[in-house]
């Protein structure tokens, strides 16, 4: 993107013209890549969240009189301000994850990955872990018992089936597929669409942690009236 058309497409946005020269400058020197290195794709969500960041840290750095001290209705102004900053966050559309496949269709893109790491979390269990090991073998078995008792396929109870119950029994040391995708597979994890972006999550965090401190602003103001 050209600097015309992102100085453009700031204006449409209210970003403030200065910050919106100062990000493309920077940008360009990194070359357009986010933190972990990655491009930048929807730029224009970029340039969102950028700017709700510094509303965010120049709320937080508001000037105060000399002596600190804050009239109680300039404190709730504040806090109203920020409050509906939040709540902004939370209904922009692109606060959000982007549409994706389903979970289930996740965990099938993955599962292999997820079963090669298990395998090799097993033979880990079988020497560090006897007891425990021994125990969830005892366990296992008797489970498979019961299932074949009830006519269960036995094709259904192989190796990954056996790593499954693994994880279910050790979750600290084997992780489910869960933990596995959002610990372990960070750059591919799933994302609920319906669920904010770890960037808005952040943000809103950091919004919330600011209206505490108002608040306690506020409080002090109070009895100091």
């Amino acid at each position: 993107m050209t600097e015309l058309a992102w100085l453009n497409l700031a204006r449409k946005m209210n970003v403030e013209h200065g910050f919106a020269v100062a990000l493309y400058a920077e940008m360009e020197a990194k070359g357009w890549t986010d933190t972990n290195g990655e491009p930048i794709a929807f730029l224009a969500q970029f340039l969102r969240a950028s700017w709700q960041r510094e509303q965010a840290k120049a709320a937080q750095t508001a000037t105060k009189p000399a002596d600190g001290k804050r009239e109680p209705w300039m404190i709730e102004a504040d806090i109203e301000r920020t409050k509906e900053q939040a709540a902004k966050i939370q209904r922009d559309k692109s606060s959000f994850n982007p549409p994706g496949i389903s979970f289930a269709e996740h965990t099938l893109k993955f599962e292999d990955a997820w079963y090669a790491d298990l395998a090799k979390l097993r033979d880990e269990v079988q020497r560090q872990l006897p007891a425990e090991w021994a125990k969830f073998e005892r366990e296992h078995a008797a489970h498979v018992a019961e299932m074949l008792a009830d006519k269960v396929d036995p094709g259904a109870m192989g190796d990954e089936y056996l790593l499954a119950r693994l994880a279910e029994f050790l979750p600290d040391e084997v992780p489910t597929f869960e933990r596995w995708d959002r610990e372990f597979n960070k750059a591919d994890a799933w994302k609920d669409p319906s669920k904010l972006t770890p960037e808005a999550r952040t943000m809103v965090r950091q919004l919330k942690v600011h209206i505490q401190r108002l608040e306690g602003e506020l409080r002090a103001a109070m009895v100091a009236v």
